[in-house]
């Protein structure tokens, strides 16, 4: 129910059972739908909580006149009550920044800003960042700035040390003195994306309202390490220092139990990228658990791989195709609905590369400019000039794994990263070059 709307600021009010308050501060990027939506709206009746939403209509970071208003009119409704105060980015910025005026027994603030002035800012960032602060912002002044008299006692800054900007924000807020931190490693700038769950919030609002710290840091542990937006994250910056941990960490036991697990085999630039570690470091068990548990996501029938076909997969990556109206190889992400022709090695046929067209194996093979097909395998040998296509080099990469470099006349095959263009002219055979063969899944 909306018991204040201004020119700028929107708030709500829903009653609930708890014992305490909760005052909330909504993030950034909402603002047209601040008349309609709050933070921790969504999950207000499963709390049975006190809830009282702070919406903006502006980018301007609750840096209104209309806040003198709305303080006095939450004050009036929470008066001798436990106030929890909490908001994220841009919430998190108003949620301190009205701490000690809103009496809080509790603030917590999720990868907050420090300060809103440009020129407090030019130690962190320069022209060529994009980070853009509060466009509706007109003036500048030292009151831009996170203070300690703006703070009450109890303050928790949640935050992703890895990341640079919410790093130093979040620093420069803690030397103010007297104030906790609790890491979200991996969460990015999306400290809640990484640790939602309305039994999550449940318990995260009952240590705020004792004050356990300890026991708040453990629930936040546990729930960014098993959710499934921080594993996507850590594999997704873990894939190449640690190709064998990641993959591990997907096929355990304990990944399938981790709540909406499939989302992560919807990325299937990822899931390709791990398939393609798993064949390189010969991890056939984890490669298959893995290939399994993707096909499973879409509804894939796993009967329907055949061993003896293989499709390629790129060391980024992404699927070897043919493109029949370009006549050219093309690298796509999405490796089980490719929307051209996958393209595909056998032993049988000493590894010349084939599509499947009209139920015919339609061998492939450079001329000119483009990769023209063949239905007659022996036709393509007697042609000289296609022996330097596909030179059939597989490198040994010990223990039974191998590896593919596709040479023409001008040099290696490779696909350009990140973008998967197909591109010609490497001198050089080298591992981030190569395509490993995986069961064929067409």
């Amino acid at each position: 129910m909306i018991i204040y709307n201004g020119k700028e600021i929107v708030v709500n009010f829903l009653r609930g059972e708890s014992k305490y308050f909760v005052v909330t501060f909504m993030c950034g990027g909402r603002t047209e739908f601040a008349e309609n939506e709050f933070f921790m709206c969504q999950i207000q009746e499963k709390l049975k909580i006190n809830l009282i939403g702070v919406s903006t209509k502006i980018g301007g970071w609750y840096l209104s006149n209309e806040m003198d208003v709305v303080i006095d009119l939450i004050n009036s409704i929470t008066r001798n009550k436990k106030v929890i105060v909490c908001g994220t980015s841009m919430g998190g910025y108003g949620s301190l920044k009205y701490s000690r005026r809103l009496n809080s027994y509790f603030t917590l603030a999720c990868a907050p800003q420090w300060s809103l002035n440009p020129d407090d800012l030019k130690d962190i960032y320069n022209d060529k960042d994009k980070y853009k602060f509060g466009e509706n912002i007109l003036f500048k002044n030292e009151n831009m700035k996170i203070k300690q008299e703006d703070l009450n006692e109890n303050v928790v800054i949640l935050y992703d040390p890895y990341d640079k900007y919410d790093s130093y924000h979040a620093q420069k807020i803690i030397s103010q003195g007297n104030i906790r931190e609790i890491y979200t490693y991996y969460s990015g700038h999306g400290v809640m994306d990484s640790i939602s769950g309305s039994e999550t919030m449940k318990n995260i609002l009952n240590c705020a309202s004792n004050n356990d710290y300890y026991g708040l840091r453990w629930i936040v542990s546990n729930a960014r390490r098993h959710h499934i937006n921080n594993i996507f994250e850590r594999v997704s910056n873990n894939i190449e220092k640690k190709p064998k941990l990641s993959l591990r960490m997907i096929t355990s036991r304990s990944f399938s139990a981790v709540r909406n697990n499939q989302k992560f085999f919807y990325n299937q630039s990822l899931v390709g990228r791990l398939l393609y570690k798993a064949y390189f470091y010969n991890l056939k068990q984890d490669a298959e658990k893995l290939l399994i548990k993707s096909m499973n996501a879409y509804g894939v029938d796993k009967e329907t791989i055949k061993k003896k076909d293989f499709i390629l997969i790129s060391s980024c990556g992404k699927i070897i195709t043919y493109d029949i109206k370009n006549k050219s190889l093309t690298a796509e992400e999405d490796i089980f609905f490719p929307k051209n022709y996958p393209v595909f090695c056998s032993h049988r046929y000493n590894f010349v590369p084939y599509i499947r067209l009209f139920r015919r194996k339609m061998f492939l093979f450079k001329g000119d400019a483009y990769i023209h097909m063949e239905r007659n395998i022996d036709g393509i040998y007697n042609k000289d000039y296609l022996k330097s296509f596909f030179s059939n080099q597989i490198d040994s990469c010990g223990s039974s794994t191998f590896f593919l470099n596709f040479k023409v006349k001008s040099g290696f095959m490779t696909v350009n990263r990140p973008y998967g263009e197909i591109l010609y002219g490497a001198q050089n055979a080298q591992l981030w070059e190569s395509f490993v063969l995986v069961p064929s899944l067409f």
